[in-house]
């Protein structure tokens, strides 16, 4: 006999004890380059300190034993909370004591006393009146303040958080303050660099510095394209030529901070992102550093679909004449394309989901749904078409390199018969591309998710497959060899359902059911009439049903389905274990229990107490 022992509530208490330390350090060009650790202290292994410590303006991590298979990041400064695999942070030069725990992601720079003066900026364009917001300084002489939002209104510098020493000037955005100056009037809000100049008075508000870098740039990947902004917020680039290859946004010109994309070309920018695809053109070029949202626009009419007081989408174009817009969401209602966001020039026709429009036509009957959108500006012939699902594996005839793709009528429930498969793997993919595909472990049916395994096939036939673009579900339909789920285990006076329920057929083929009323090798199958038998659970025994699919009129070959019916098994009579559990729960002490085996029995489920854990043993007696 196997024995179960049970541990209380302080199994996480056990747990956290037997915890090895964790070491945990800071690295970045911001500490001393991207090759060495700089070791932070804890005394509880949770929070790390690293104290007196001089930064260079650039990024920093956190990252635990020196390895980057865990590490934390975040685009905020000089606090924040920091999450796995997140972006750089990106570091004002000074001198600070860093805090970080290891548990929540917290994190906080306090800049250290060094006897430098403590200068800041106060206003009604920034904090408020007799507000503060400290700048930060390593020489006490060159202040700064980085990537701070503005509004219209006025600003001043002042020391120690006080109005008896104040600088500023009447000039924006640049100048020298003087020593009680009038407020600096800031005239154009906006997200700001500020520096000062404690000796001089120089003063400066600067957005901060976006380009573009990459080998699809002029300057490859040594040189940053600057683009131009009003607000420190948007940011535009016009006329750029740029080659086919790849680009990045950085910030600075550094890679300190930096966004990318799969997308292109438009879409929203991640911080670190991956490397944004370029395909060969004169483009303008428009950035939201706050939002990441990007578009490479070729300098042509902007065309949409619009519909009255809904939603407008904008197509995208290449060459001025053909438009297209991938995996958009459109409702159902009554649609047509337009010109420059203005109804003076439209496209519509009573037609869909293809057709040809006309200027000044019919709007275009859309039902909702999920599509690929194209229109031809020249000739106004346009279409939507469900997304493109397929699949695509060793398992198939195409291998890894060409797709299969499965057909639609709703955009979400897709299907392919007569798929021949041989034992091998398999994964969805959407648009024949790998930026959207599933997968997944079970073979012949389950849930597949995103960037998941591929799926395993077992076995090789001929298949119908079904997929779910939405759930994730799919199922591989044998087309030759229909599966069952037998034997089929009822016990005795339990209600019974359908054997339906144990059949996996084609789906829209019609199963035939059958008895064998033969008492020799050579079986005499008797069709049942009424359809699929319900057992009949009131007498032990075993009985076996045959059931066949018919697909397009020819009926397959005959599969077994065997039913038990079973005596409900005993309950276990004896229990050998400690007897007071009561006053055992919320305690650090263990308990074994064993019961004696039942005749014919294989598994036995154990319950216990709220507050009590099974350690082992479950199963088994």
């Amino acid at each position: 006999m196997i024995k179960k022992i049970f541990f209380y509530t302080i199994a996480l208490f056990l747990f956290s004890l037997n915890s090895g330390a964790q070491s945990i350090s800071m690295i970045g060009d911001a500490v001393s380059g991207w090759s060495t650790d700089v070791a932070m202290s804890t005394t509880d292994n949770v929070n790390y300190t690293l104290s007196n410590f001089t930064f260079s303006n650039g990024g920093a991590k956190f990252r635990q034993d020196s390895s980057w298979n865990t590490n934390w990041g975040s685009s905020s400064f000089p606090s924040g909370t920091a999450t796995s695999n997140g972006s750089n942070i990106p570091v004002t030069a000074g001198i600070y004591n860093v805090a970080f725990n290891r548990t929540t992601g917290v994190y906080s720079f306090t800049t250290v006393s060094t006897g430098f003066d403590a200068i800041s900026i106060s206003g009604s364009a920034g904090p408020g009146s007799n507000q503060d917001v400290s700048m930060y300084t390593v020489d006490g002489v060159n202040y700064s303040l980085d990537n701070y939002t503005l509004t219209t209104g006025s600003l001043i510098f002042r020391k120690d958080n006080s109005s008896s020493t104040t600088w500023a000037s009447s000039s924006f955005p640049s100048g020298t303050a003087t020593q009680g100056g009038d407020p600096i009037s800031v005239t154009t809000a906006g997200t700001y660099d500020i520096k000062f100049n404690k000796t001089t008075g120089a003063y400066s508000f600067s957005f901060a510095n976006i380009g573009i870098i990459g080998s699809a740039t002029s300057g490859g990947w040594n040189t940053d394209t600057l683009m131009s902004t009003t607000d420190g917020v948007n940011y535009l680039l016009s006329g750029v030529t740029l080659t086919s290859g790849e680009l990045k946004f950085r910030q600075n010109q550094t890679w300190a901070v930096n966004w990318g994309s799969n997308s292109f070309p438009n879409g929203t920018a991640t911080l670190n992102g991956n490397n944004i695809p370029i395909t060969a053109g004169t483009y303008s070029i428009t950035f939201n550093r706050i939002t990441g949202a990007f578009s490479f626009r070729a300098g042509y009419p902007i065309v949409t679909l619009y519909t009255s007081g809904g939603s407008e989408l904008e197509l995208i174009t290449l060459n001025g004449t053909n438009y297209y817009l991938n995996n958009a969401t459109v409702s159902t209602g009554n649609y047509v394309f337009r010109q420059d966001n203005s109804n003076s020039v439209t496209w519509g026709a009573n037609a869909f989901p293809t057709g040809t429009a006309t200027q000044g036509g019919a709007s275009i009957p859309v039902v909702g749904g999920d599509y690929n959108i194209t229109f031809n500006k020249s000739t106004g012939e346009f279409s939507f078409n469900y997304l493109v699902i397929s699949v695509i594996g060793s398992a198939t005839a195409g291998g890894w390199s060409t797709d299969t793709n499965l057909s639609t009528t709703d955009g979400v429930n897709y299907k392919l018969s007569g798929l021949t498969l041989t034992t091998g793997d398999i994964k969805f993919r959407q648009g024949n591309d790998w930026s959207v595909n599933w997968g997944g472990n079970v073979f012949p049916g389950g849930t597949a998710t995103l960037n998941s395994s591929n799926i395993g096939v077992t076995s090789a036939s001929n298949f119908t497959v079904t997929f779910n673009r939405t759930t994730g579900a799919y199922y591989f339909y044998d087309e030759v060899n229909l599966q069952v789920a037998s034997p089929v285990n009822l016990c005795k006076g339990t209600v019974a359902t359908s054997l339906t329920n144990y059949v996996y057929n084609v789906p829209g083929s019609t199963l035939k059911w059958y008895t064998n009323s033969s008492t020799t090798s050579i079986p005499r199958y008797v069709l049942i009439t009424t359809g699929a038998p319900t057992p009949s659970t009131s007498v032990l025994g075993t009985k076996t049903y045959y059931v066949s699919q018919t697909i397009n009129g020819v009926e397959g070959a005959k599969v077994a389905v065997v039913v038990n019916v079973l005596a409900i098994p005993t309950t276990p009579t004896t229990l050998t274990g400690t007897a007071a559990v009561g006053p055992l729960v919320g305690t650090t002490t263990s308990a074994t229990f064993t019961t004696t085996a039942v005749s014919g029995a294989t598994s036995y489920l154990w319950t216990v107490p709220a507050g009590v854990t099974i350690v082992s043993g479950q199963g088994t007696t």
